[in-house]
């Protein structure tokens, strides 16, 4: 099931960058998904949020070390979990190796073993609000 919300339930914070494009199916702008050699921050706003080399995925990841398909990031409405879909050798969580799902936390750190790319689960700005203004007293 896939779920869709404008504003992003959590901010992936992607290092390196270099090898990393956020998918044209994810990105509005075409022009914008080639993310260069630095670090990045991608809203997760859809989900199921996939990550991998192939296409499809909305973090694409070009490196031999990952899987077409590496991981799913669910959210049922309140909680993120973390799925591996079959990551060559595996995923990590805060340098611990999952096995098959695991809920997220933010400023979790999701690394792959044999790929160069580090994932940091953020928490997204809230918009600031302006109080409304109280009435004049007369």
């Amino acid at each position: 099931m896939t779920s869709t919300n404008d504003n992003p339930i959590a901010i992936l914070e992607v290092v390196p960058a270099s090898r990393v494009e956020q998918s044209a199916q994810y990105a509005e702008d075409p022009e914008a998904t080639v993310l260069y050699g630095r670090p990045c921050s991608i809203p997760m706003t859809e989900f199921p949020f996939r990550i991998g080399r192939g296409d499809g995925n909305h973090v694409l990841i070009q490196d031999n070390g990952m899987s077409r398909n590496s991981v799913a990031i669910a959210h049922d409405g309140g909680r993120l979990e973390l799925e591996d879909l079959g990551q060559k050798q595996g995923v990590q969580v805060n340098g611990t190796q999952i096995d098959g799902r695991r809920f997220l936390e933010f400023d979790d750190v999701i690394t792959f073993p044999n790929a160069d790319v580090k994932i940091t689960l953020k928490k997204p700005v809230e918009p600031e609000t302006t109080p409304e203004e109280e009435p004049a007293e007369s």
